[in-house]
């Protein structure tokens, strides 16, 4: 839930929803839905979970949320893989796996159009941020955290 409040709360900040729209308690449920069945979910499925015809979850979920029911399902899986390459060393494959993608290289060429970058090239320039910053702190930097992104120099 707290990612759905997330994505709902940058939506309204970005105006991407209409005030006019209203989530009625459908589509919640179906959200919740969707998150906690994120690797297998699918639309025909969860139009059957809110028990409503395919096409209309469509056009509610597309009206809701400014997004097809795949641009969101992407969406959610490019942001779970994130968090996986930044805080595991799974392989891409393993990444693309978990997070419900049906091919390694379908997931690397979505990563690549949403993040502008591959999923690897994506881990290494994270590492070599955090290389970078761990020796600013080790050259007389200041560590405000254990997390080595927030080193400054006095």
């Amino acid at each position: 839930l707290r990612l759905f409040a997330g994505i709902i709360r940058y939506w309204h900040e970005k105006n991407i929803l209409s005030n006019e729209i209203k989530i009625t308690d459908t589509l919640k449920n179906a959200l919740v839905y969707i998150e906690e069945n994120l690797d297998t979910v699918t639309e025909a499925g969860i139009a059957k979970y809110c028990h409503i015809s395919y096409n209309h979850f469509s056009f509610l979920f597309k009206k809701a949320m400014g997004k097809s029911f795949s641009e969101y399902i992407t969406f959610l899986r490019l942001g779970k893989a994130e968090n996986l390459l930044l805080s595991t060393n799974k392989s891409i494959t393993d990444i693309s796996i978990e997070t419900g993608f049906s091919t390694t290289s379908y997931f690397i060429s979505k990563f690549k159009k949403y993040k502008g970058v591959t999923p690897r090239q994506f881990r290494e320039k994270i590492q070599n941020t955090n290389l970078c910053w761990m020796d600013s702190a080790q050259k007389g930097g200041v560590a405000l955290s254990n997390n080595p992104l927030f080193t400054y120099h006095i």
